[in-house]
């Protein structure tokens, strides 16, 4: 029967990419088996995506899973407590599950696994178990796509065996989707329309002190907009931050259009303000924002964290 809403293991993890303006923090503290939520590099042009269209990639997961020759699909009425849910579905993700039964051990369908590749997810990018008396009672395969369809921002494909009387096991497969919303109208930006920008921070150690310079260069202005217009919309994910050092306010101003304020302080979220109105936040996975910001301030990356 069809489960929906399980997987192995939970845990997040921002990913960080250093270069001449780049800076990335922002990790969430990960149960036995630590994995890592594919991302999907950043478009010139941002792509929506939908509930639908997760669901759809998490059905095209499950159905191309290899499994043991014989394995079928399983008929329990409940799904052993090792083995339930340990996700716990938001409104921006999709969880899809199925429950097999396959006709060997455990050990054995844990070495099937760990060696054959699964279709649009490869081989598994980590394993874990948990202990049991003498041996263990769940071993757990976590894969990773990289090629994600358009709007999906990230997919885990979780697999976990157990073992089950007469040498058989219960597989059970688990996807978890999700998605870029859509940004709004008002966060459309044409670099044309500011003649300013305002850019400060507020740091909070060693001591509080705050940082302020404005600049009217077209280049500087151009830059930093063309850089927003990459962005996607946040998707609806947790991220485990630690306590802020220092925020950084971009502010675009101007005498035609609605002024622009952007927040960033290095935690993957910019918050976005139209003429004082708050608009969707922007996904800035690598805190690249925070890091321009900084530069611009003639100063090194400063501490987030």
């Amino acid at each position: 029967m069809a489960v929906a809403g399980f997987a192995a293991l939970a845990a997040l993890a921002a990913l960080a990419a250093l270069a001449a303006l780049v800076a990335g923090c922002g990790t969430a503290p990960a149960n036995s088996g630590v994995h890592i939520i594919s991302a999907r590099p950043e478009r010139t042009a941002p792509v929506a995506g939908s509930k639908a269209e997760a669901e759809s990639y998490g059905r095209q997961l499950l159905a191309g899973l290899v499994l043991p020759s014989e394995t079928r699909l399983a008929h329990v009425a409940l799904v052993p407590q090792p083995l339930q849910d340990a996700w716990h579905p938001s409104p921006g993700s999709a969880d899809l599950g199925r429950v097999f039964l396959a006709p060997e051990p455990m050990v054995a369908v844990d070495a099937f696994l760990r060696t054959h590749a699964q279709p649009g997810a490869g081989m598994p990018g980590a394993i874990g178990q948990q202990p049991g008396t003498g041996e263990p009672i769940v071993e757990y395969l976590d894969y990773f796509p990289t090629a994600l369809p358009s709007g999906i921002d990230s997919a885990e494909l979780a697999l976990a065996v157990a073992s089950r009387s007469g040498g058989t096991s219960l597989v059970t497969a688990y996807v978890h989707a999700t998605w870029f919303p859509a940004r709004s109208t008002a966060e459309r930006f044409n670099a044309q329309s500011f003649d300013q920008l305002v850019v400060s921070a507020v740091v909070f150690n060693p001591k509080l002190h705050h940082l302020k310079r404005t600049f009217a260069s077209a280049t500087v202005i151009a830059k930093l907009v063309a850089y927003l217009n990459t962005l996607h919309a946040a998707p609806d994910v947790a991220i485990a931050c630690p306590a802020i050092g220092v925020t950084y306010q971009l502010t675009f101003l101007t005498g035609h259009v609605p002024d622009v304020t952007v927040e960033a302080d290095g935690c993957s979220f910019a918050n976005i303000t139209v003429a004082g109105k708050a608009q969707p936040a922007l996904w800035d996975q690598y805190n690249r924002l925070a890091a321009m910001a900084a530069q611009l301030l003639g100063q090194p990356m400063l501490d987030t964290k």
